[in-house]
């Protein structure tokens, strides 16, 4: 039982950041996703709906190592996009000739 709420817990709220991303990315670009963004949004949805399975018991008994592999590629798509957000900090304005 404590892999099946961990895994909905985390599955949650990390697919509700995912669902936010797309918005707040053109909120703050003013442009199109970069591949790189719809890369990480596919491969976090396809992680988070594994650990949906997981808390559902389906089709595998739940289990941690679902769970450690979900919140290692959370930790790490969303350092990837605090270390672009401090990126587009540190850039400098472009100037006209």
């Amino acid at each position: 039982m404590t892999w099946q709420i961990a895994s909905g817990l985390i599955a949650a709220q990390s697919i509700m950041l995912i669902i936010l991303a797309p918005s707040q990315w053109r909120a703050a670009e003013g442009g199109p996703l970069l591949t790189r963004v719809k890369v990480q949004i596919a491969l976090g949805l396809l992680i988070n709906a594994a650990l949906l399975a997981n808390a559902a018991g389906w089709p595998f008994e739940p289990f941690g190592g679902l769970v450690m592999l979900a919140i290692s590629w959370n930790l790490f798509a969303f350092f990837a996009q605090f270390a672009e957000s401090i990126r587009f900090f540190f850039e400098e304005e472009k100037v006209g000739p």
